[in-house]
């Protein structure tokens, strides 16, 4: 069984900007893939597994355009393979504290029908 039918629920491919906020500081990542609970991240730099973070997950190229904030721990830090080195460096895959609200879902299934 592979990692995804193991998981309880869905990735959706979204490709968006979030800042990530950690004890080290404030940085910006690339949201490859959410589900409702959880979601990979490209950043430039590692976290540490069990590491809690702030996403703030940016929907829309407008500055004040809806946004969706979530907390969230660390459960996989890995080198990004050789072949798709580039701006990121390294695959991160978090789980969210709180499963994503209604809203937010809502907001993010908007983005996987453009």
């Amino acid at each position: 069984m592979d990692e995804q039918d193991r998981r309880a629920h869905p990735r959706q491919v979204v490709c968006v900007a979030a800042e990530v906020a950690s004890t080290a500081g404030h940085l910006l990542a690339l949201i490859h893939d959410v589900s409702d609970e959880g979601a990979l991240l490209f950043t430039q730099v590692p976290f540490v597994v069990g590491e809690a973070l702030a996403l703030e997950m940016r929907l829309s190229p407008d500055p004040e355009g809806p946004r969706v904030s979530v907390a969230a721990q660390v459960v996989r830090n890995e080198r990004m393979p050789a072949e798709r080195l580039g701006v990121w460096q390294w695959l991160v895959g978090v789980k969210f504290d709180e499963p994503l609200s209604p809203e937010d879902k809502r907001h993010l299934s908007q983005l996987r029908t453009r």
